[in-house]
């Protein structure tokens, strides 16, 4: 499992994990829009929302003509990221001290 960046001939930016690909296909799960949105101080800063609101299916089907690009690797920070909000789980990184009670 990769987690990718997949640019849609739509402009939507999509970040998932790449589960498989086949010759004209790509099989992504945990799909979500990358957009901006203003943080706390007012700067701009990346926000993920759902690819879809309402959909079920573990797996998804990307068709390759949809794609401005062929899927791309992401920056460590922002799959840390991604993976923190599609896990629920926390992520520490390596020599990162965690608190304990």
């Amino acid at each position: 499992m990769e987690v990718k960046s997949f640019f849609f001939t739509s402009g939507i930016e999509v970040i998932a994990k790449l589960i498989n690909t086949g010759p004209s296909t790509y099989v992504i799960q945990d799909p979500l829009v990358v957009h901006m949105m203003r943080g706390p101080d007012g700067s701009p800063q990346l926000a993920f929302a759902p690819m879809s609101m309402v959909r079920k299916d573990q797996d998804i089907t990307v068709f390759a003509h949809a794609l401005m690009t062929e899927p791309v690797d992401v920056e460590d920070a922002v799959e840390t990221s991604y993976l923190s909000n599609t896990s629920g789980l926390q992520i520490v990184g390596a020599g990162s001290q965690l608190l304990q009670g």
